[in-house]
């Protein structure tokens, strides 16, 4: 693949067959109806996410076990750490964090589902939802994330 925009034809064309069986189910079944372009954006999607979980799986190989450390803070702080999850085919985006002490056990949690958004306000939402649980418990707390934005 040299471009983005050449996606492989396999992948490609059963996508194409799946999404159009997909909707021909849904209209004799369920008496749904889409229009072409619909099917179009969803196979473009969703091809785009299948070839980045390939690549991803086949770059990101590590041989044996990696050993991570992170540094506790001091006894007056307290760890926030938030991740988030989007679905690029649907938007649909979720949150969830945790809040630890500082020998690292956990206090308190939460997830939430986001909704139809991207990821930049995923992430922020999972942040401020973060905060908001610290903030009635008077902790002073140190921002870890742990997931970055690329």
């Amino acid at each position: 693949m040299t471009s983005s925009y050449l996606l492989p034809w396999g992948v490609v064309f059963s996508m194409v067959l799946w999404s159009l069986w997909k909707c021909r189910h849904g209209r004799m079944f369920k008496g749904e109806s889409t229009t072409p372009i619909n099917v179009l954006f969803y196979v473009w999607n969703f091809t785009q996410d299948i070839v980045q979980a390939r690549h991803t799986l086949v770059s990101h190989v590590h041989h044996g076990p990696r050993w991570v450390q992170g540094q506790l803070p001091s006894a007056a702080y307290y760890i926030l750490n938030t991740d988030w999850a989007w679905r690029r085919t649907t938007g649909v985006a979720s949150t969830g964090g945790l809040l630890r002490d500082a020998n690292g056990d956990w206090l308190h949690g939460f997830k939430n589902k986001v909704g139809l958004t991207d990821t930049v306000h995923a992430k922020l939402r999972g942040v401020r939802e973060g905060l908001q649980l610290a903030k009635p418990l008077a902790f002073q707390t140190s921002l870890s994330s742990s997931t970055p934005f690329w």
